[in-house]
């Protein structure tokens, strides 16, 4: 990711500490996560194992600031930039997600604050995919817009 993306820190006017919410998610250095967070990823990317990434390639993302680790209560979020092909439209894609506990829908739950970030990076849109199709159908009844389907088959 070419920009960098600052976390949302609220700081204490008496003691000037920093003050991290948990009910936002907080911009986390990935190799202090590593443990419970592999997990996680390992589980996601068992849902599609089509991609081709590997839990390796997450971590290097994360660690080369390719990539940015978010953590929550009860989960994480991983982000990336991409770079619309025809149109250079700059997007923040909500690359992987996952929660302890299913059904958080994590782009909804905190598309706000992802806006925000994106925003202030200079991305002009927000985008996740899924595989699974019920997800997809909430999204869209809360006004995000499907662009593609794909379908692949192996040859």
């Amino acid at each position: 990711m070419e920009e960098y993306i600052k976390p949302i820190v609220s700081q204490d006017v008496n003691t000037g500490q920093s003050e991290y919410s948990l009910d936002e998610p907080v911009l986390a250095n990935i190799r202090e996560h590593w443990d419970w967070v592999r997990e996680g990823v390992v589980e996601t990317l068992t849902t599609d194992p089509q991609t081709g990434v590997m839990p390796e390639d997450v971590f290097a993302a994360c660690v080369n600031n390719q990539a940015h680790l978010w953590v929550f209560e009860g989960g994480f979020l991983v982000t990336t930039g991409t770079t619309e092909t025809y149109s250079n439209e700059r997007i923040l894609l909500l690359w992987i997600g996952w929660t302890k506990e299913r059904g958080r829908n994590l782009a909804l739950a905190y598309q706000p604050f992802f806006e925000k970030q994106a925003r202030d990076a200079g991305f002009s849109a927000l985008e996740f995919r899924t595989t699974v199709k019920e997800v997809g159908e909430y999204a869209e009844a809360a006004n995000w817009t499907r662009r593609e389907t794909v379908y692949t088959s192996r040859v």
